[in-house]
């Protein structure tokens, strides 16, 4: 009988604690335990020795095993979040006998001691207890073990588990494949009944909605609880970021201190579409995935509970290790990230996120993506309308053979009659359209591979639906392939030709750096040498030559050669096209090298030299690279993350006596490495751990394992392989969230990070192998259980943390359905009847199906008329109604498409922006003439903001988000990051400058030596003060303006005599504000000294950059076409009146108007009753000295 001994268990949780925990054994007991179990403790050592067999506390503290005769430890351990440790007797607690060794309480530093755990096995409870184990476990006289495990085992078991009072083994594979197929919780019932069919378990029990939620989130947590052990041993990370449809998703990479490289999915979250929410969403993500489950969940309560744990440790060493960022080209996703830095943009007083972080990237396959749409959409204007005819456009081929029933059968009845009539070379099987999906990273590359495999057989199947009587799609093809004649058309179809070989042969490095490994090292040499290949096909004229005949262009000159093709067949207007062919001084020759500068200028500007991609190449052993490369590489690397260039490199690539790092890593990468590296790792290891998937970061992986101390090269190596390059995964994932709620919409969002968890993740980080129930909870052979009997299907591993976190999260109830005992037939025939009773539930209001009168019954019904109505309408004529004869309008002769208005909308949009002409404007509808007056203003409302929509539209440049409206029809702006205050004033000069009004009286300038007064007069001048006889009177005085247009301070008397009350400090308008003024001549008539003021400003206003004035006055009547009508007012005198809407719409101002807009001032002071000294200048000078 064999026997699972509970020593090697414990010896490898002690070794992975003294690994990750660096407290030590002076402070943390768990430390203690685990050295003197190892036999790693000294007397009077501070420090802790190598392992000795004959000291370590396993080898004091031993039984004799009845069975085998060896001797083996007793001690176990339970290992807690918090790195402390509670010890305890196998043999005790397998006996339940009483005491804290039964019990497993053993904590404190006084009972961790060898001589009490020594004394225990000579206790009475201890031999009682191994007594009663070694009975259950004897071997009857005369018989060997070999004989005794050959016989037949006391009794037999179908599934195992904890205990009977949780759910059954198979309630959790059912549960886990209810989250393999996405399907809801409601089908888990069912799903359950169709598994019961030959089970001689007993049936029913545990199969609502309620229990299924609960194992979904009980394994979902088995995993938690992984994630969070590794993050609180991390020592580099890296994060990826996406978002779509409100859904948050955040990707995670963990390299260990211990050298594991461990990918998991942090957690979803819903947010707005904004900075700020994307932000905390970020952090909210984080700290729940640090939290742990620890409170009973009892009524509602499931994914939280008030008892939960916060783990500080493992989102601080989380947060703390973070070095890099990965986003896609998102300015929403690519702020969060670089205000999670310390480098982070907003004026904030909290620390950041990521404090280490040195590297926020866009990912690459995105920026493959803006390369082969920059290149597509900068080819000449020929080759661009035939490449949308093709594929791109909203009636092209590719959308016509997806969409088009016709189009389709007519597509694969030409494949057809090509395969049987000559067997054309083309694909092994016949295709139903060309696949073209924009959201796709091939969307440019598939639909014309396929296309120009296919040429003749499109040709032709454009030519068969050119002879049919649908007038509208005849003469779509007819137009399409006339435009292929000639020697225009020709060039046209070839250059189309180039670009789509050009797309084809970027696809692998795009399929590269979308792949799930990640590996910086790979993404510059594939890089580098898709740009030379493209170099040698396109600039050089290799795509010319005959070795290239696999290629497209040539796939398409063979499709052209001495091809005549017939269109309008079978009617008068039945005609021919024959495809021309190059000739030698063919423009297209020389087009191709045009089209590589055009590649080559985007390629440049998404893909950097300098960048850290290509720096990373010095870590690529496959690559073919000079010592002086990868030490460029290295030093540009050491001194972007401040390392120090001469350690690393001395480390890196050796001393000259010794070899470097990279000859280590060169070894580990070759056969003999990893067959060594195979060798060396632990089952256990292989279980909970997946290796990289590239020879790279596997050789690298096992060369920092090597690298014992913390050096500038392991931090280096570090870097790179916890950095993720793309955020291809989280795309994956975020399609799989999708999935997820749109089988459950509405589950819970951490319901559905539970359930996505277990689809995209097992032990081992990031799942290598699709999701299986059966694979994760049940061991692959049967097994002999504890108690002595064959179980069939024995629970794995995973599977007993499931459950015992099920046990203590939601309790424990031994109930019939649980039952972990197989019956015999007959029984489970009864338990059947029993269990597929009808429950008794009380009964719900509106809830019978047959009742006609139901809310639902009469929603459908009232769906039903609508759509017999409908029906009704499209045929036309005459028809009866309640008040009459109605007269219906004449059914048109062609099916108009439900999107056809769409459609044309769009394509005219296109045109405008291609072409660059005006886009038509919506106008008011005839009909609106007998509308209300109120009705019409709506209306017209409307009609304003879509023309306002379609202009911000069509003036918005590619890649950048279209300019908002808003129901109003108000464009938005961007909001310059202005500080929150403007600060006081600034202090006063030593000579003051200051402008007297003419109503001001008693000024003696004798008694102020250090101002220079003057009379305003003509106000040429720019002043410091304006003095008025009172600052609230004359508030709106002329030289009250002046002061607001200058920046100067308005203060009267009481300010000369020492009270600040007596003053008010504006802020410049000419400087702050560009507005465009005319002067009517009511405004001039009416307040001819504000004119004076005002065409002095005029006269004084600062410029900008194109040499205009910022406070621009002009005299005259506010034209009706103006440049800047946002900016541009007209200054009335108040005779003109006019309405609030008025003067908003026409933008019209009177005085008052004038001086509250340009009313700007400093802030005041903290407070008014602060002496001289430290009130900023604003008391009179004079009386401060």
């Amino acid at each position: 009988m064999a026997f699972d001994a509970p020593e090697s268990s414990t010896t490898a949780d002690c070794q992975r604690h003294l690994r990750q925990c660096g407290r030590g054994h002076l402070d943390c007991l768990g430390c203690l335990f685990a050295a003197g179990y190892l036999g790693r403790l000294r007397k009077k050592a501070q420090q802790l020795c190598p392992e000795d067999a004959q000291l370590a506390w396993r080898a004091k503290c031993v039984f004799k095993h009845p069975v085998t005769g060896n001797q083996m430890s007793y001690l176990v351990a339970n290992w807690e979040e918090s790195g402390s440790v509670s010890v305890g007797c196998f043999i005790c607690r397998a006996c339940c006998a009483s005491g804290a060794y039964g019990a497993m309480e053993v904590k404190t530093r006084n009972a961790l001691q060898l001589c009490n755990l020594a004394g225990h096995g000579d206790s009475q409870i201890h031999r009682k207890s191994l007594e009663t184990w070694a009975a259950s476990h004897a071997v009857e006289p005369g018989t060997s073990c070999a004989e005794e495990s050959a016989q037949p085992p006391k009794s037999q078991g179908l599934v195992s588990g904890i205990s009977d009072s949780v759910p059954r083994l198979d309630r959790w594979v059912q549960a886990l494949e209810l989250v393999a197929a996405c399907k809801s919780y409601g089908q888990f019932a069912a799903h359950v009944d169709a598994q019961t069919v030959g089970s001689a378990l007993e049936p029913g029990g545990d199969t609502s909605e309620h229990v299924a939620r609960r194992l979904i989130f009980s394994m979902a947590e088995v995993l938690n609880e992984k994630d969070r052990a590794i993050m609180k041993d991390s020592a580099f990370a890296s994060v990826a970021i996406d978002k779509t449809r409100d859904i948050f998703l955040v990707y995670a990479r963990v390299l260990t201190h211990a050298g594991s490289l461990y990918d998991f999915l942090l957690g979803i979250a819903e947010c707005l579409p904004d900075v700020d929410s994307g932000a905390e969403a970020l952090q909210q993500i984080i700290r729940r995935a640090c939290t742990r489950a620890v409170g009973q969940r009892k009524g509602g309560l499931l994914y939280t509970h008030p008892e939960d744990k916060f783990v500080t440790e493992a989102y601080t060493r989380f947060c703390n290790s973070v070095i890099s960022a990965v986003a896609d080209g998102g300015t929403v996703e690519q702020r969060i990230l670089f205000d999670s830095t310390a480098a982070r943009l907003v004026n904030t007083q909290s620390p950041p996120l990521f404090p280490s972080c040195m590297i926020v990237t866009r990912d690459r396959p995105h920026r493959f993506r803006s390369v082969q749409k920059g290149f597509w959409n900068q080819v000449d204007l020929p080759i661009k309308e035939l490449l949308d005819s093709l594929v791109t456009g909203n009636r092209s081929v590719a959308r016509l053979l997806e969409s088009s029933l016709k189009f389709g059968r007519v597509f694969q009845q030409a494949q057809m009659n090509a395969k049987v009539s000559h067997s054309a070379p083309t694909f092994a099987g016949v295709i139903k359209n060309l696949q073209y999906s924009e959201a796709r990273f091939d969307s440019r590359s598939r639909p014309l591979f396929r296309l120009f495999r296919l040429l003749p057989i499109v040709v032709q199947c454009l030519a068969d639906i050119s002879s049919e009587q649908d007038d509208e799609d005849a003469t779509w093809a007819c137009e399409l392939l006339e435009s292929l004649g000639g020697e225009k058309g020709f060039n046209a179809l070839l250059g189309a030709a180039l670009v789509a070989d050009t797309m084809v042969i970027t696809q692998p490095a795009i399929r590269l750096e979308d792949a799930a490994a990640a590996d910086w090292s790979l993404s510059g040499p594939v890089a580098s040498e898709l740009l030379q290949t493209l170099r040698h096909l396109l600039y050089e004229g290799g795509i010319w030559l005959e070795e290239a005949e696999g290629t497209l262009v040539h796939a398409c000159l063979r499709s052209v050669r001495g091809k005549t093709v017939y269109i309008r067949s079978g009617t008068p207007a039945a005609s021919a096209i024959a495809l021309a062919w190059p000739t030698p001084l063919s423009p297209i020759i020389a087009k191709a090298k045009e089209l590589f500068r055009i590649y080559e200028a985007f390629f440049k500007a998404n893909f950097p030299m300098y960048e850290e991609a290509n720096a990373f190449s010095c870590f690529n052993i496959d690559a073919e690279l000079t010592v002086r490369d990868r030490f460029y590489f290295v030093r540009l690397l050491s001194a972007r993350y401040s390392l120090s260039i001469d350690d690393v490199w001395r480390q890196f690539h050796g001393n000259g006596v010794s070899s470097g790092a990279w000859h280590r890593a060169v070894w580990h990468g070759s056969s003999a490495g990893l067959a060594f590296a195979a060798s060396k790792a632990e089952a256990s290891c292989l279980e909970s751990e997946h290796a990289p998937e590239t020879r790279s970061q596997k050789a690298w992986l096992s060369c920092f394992k090597e690298l014992e101390r913390d050096t500038p090269c392991k931090r280096l190596v570090g870097i790179y392989l916890a950095s993720l390059s793309g955020t291809g995964t989280v795309d994956r994932w975020l399609k799989e969230v999708v999935r997820v709620m749109d089988y459950r919409p509405n589950v819970d969002p951490r319901g559905a990070q539970a359930a996505v968890k277990l689809i995209v993740q097992d032990l081992g980080g990031r799942r290598r192998t699709p999701l299986q129930g059966r694979q994760m909870l049940v061991e692959a052979v049967a097994k002999t259980a504890h108690g002595g009997g064959n179980v069939a299907h024995p629970i794995s591993k995973f599977g007993i943390q499931a459950q015992t976190l099920y046990k203590n999260l939601f309790g424990q109830r031994r109930l019939p359905g649980r039952s972990l005992d197989a019956k015999l037939p007959q029984e489970v025939a009864r338990l059947r009847l029993v269990a597929d009773r009808p429950r008794m539930t009380r009964a719900r209001l509106g809830t019978a199906a047959a009742d006609e009168s139901s809310e639902k019954a009469a929603l459908q019904a009232h769906a039903d008329s609508v759509k017999a109505a409908v029906a009704r309408v499209k045929e036309g004529g005459e028809a009866e109604g309640p008040l009459g004869v109605i007269q219906l309008p004449q059914p048109d002769p062609k099916r108009r498409r439900i999107m056809q208005e769409a459609a044309q909308s769009a394509n005219m949009m296109y045109t405008s922006m291609v072409t660059g002409r005006a886009l038509g404007t919506e106008t008011m509808p005839p009909e609106a003439d007998d509308m209300a007056e109120h009705q019409k203003k709506a209306v017209q409302k409307q009609i304003d903001i879509a023309n306002k929509k379609a202009e911000a539209f069509l003036r918005t440049k590619a890649s950048v988000p279209v300019t908002y409206v808003d129901a109003k029809g108000g464009f938005m702006r961007v909001k310059d990051d202005r500080p929150s205050s403007v600060g006081p004033a600034p202090a006063l000069p030593a000579l003051i400058r200051a402008i007297v009004a003419p109503t001001f009286s008693g000024l003696q300038p004798e008694k102020f030596p250090n101002f220079q007064f003057r009379q305003a007069k003509t106000f040429r001048n720019s002043c410091d003060v304006v003095l008025v006889p009172d600052v609230h009177r004359n508030f709106t005085d002329p030289e009250a303006l002046f002061a607001r247009l200058v920046g100067a301070r308005l203060v009267d008397s009481r300010w000369l005599a020492g009270d600040s009350e007596g003053e008010i400090c504006f802020r410049s308008v000419m400087q702050n504000k560009h507005l465009i003024l005319y002067i009517h001549g009511s405004f001039a008539q009416q307040h001819a000294r504000h004119a004076i003021v005002l065409e002095a400003a005029g006269q004084m206003s600062p410029s900008m950059r194109d040499g205009k004035p910022r406070f621009d006055v002009r005299s005259g009547d506010r034209p009706e076409k103006i440049s800047k009508p946002t900016l541009t007012y007209a200054l009335v005198g108040d005779v003109e009146a006019a309405t609030s809407q008025q003067k908003k719409n026409n933008r019209i101002w009177h005085l008052a108007d004038l001086m509250t807009a340009c009313t700007l001032v400093w802030d005041p002071p903290a407070s008014e009753n602060t002496s001289a000294s430290s009130s900023s200048g604003r008391q009179c000078p004079q009386l401060a000295s």
